[in-house]
């Protein structure tokens, strides 16, 4: 699946609702396409394989 389609899908009201409870659904929507696309180039990602369930990122603590 394009990462375009993993955005289209973080858009539906009940995925919102099921990931980020209690948030506005704009809100929501918003922050998954935010979070999907930034995922998408920290790993280089063009495409999800369809048997993932769930995708996960999770920002690396800075080295400083």
């Amino acid at each position: 699946m394009p990462i375009r389609a993993v955005q289209d899908i973080g858009r539906y009201r009940r995925f919102i609702e099921g990931a980020l409870p209690g948030i506005p659904t704009a809100v929501g929507a918003d922050a998954l396409e935010c979070a999907a696309a930034e995922a998408a180039r920290e790993l280089d990602m063009r495409e999800v394989p369809r048997v993932w369930l769930q995708l996960v990122a999770k920002r690396r603590e800075s080295s400083s």
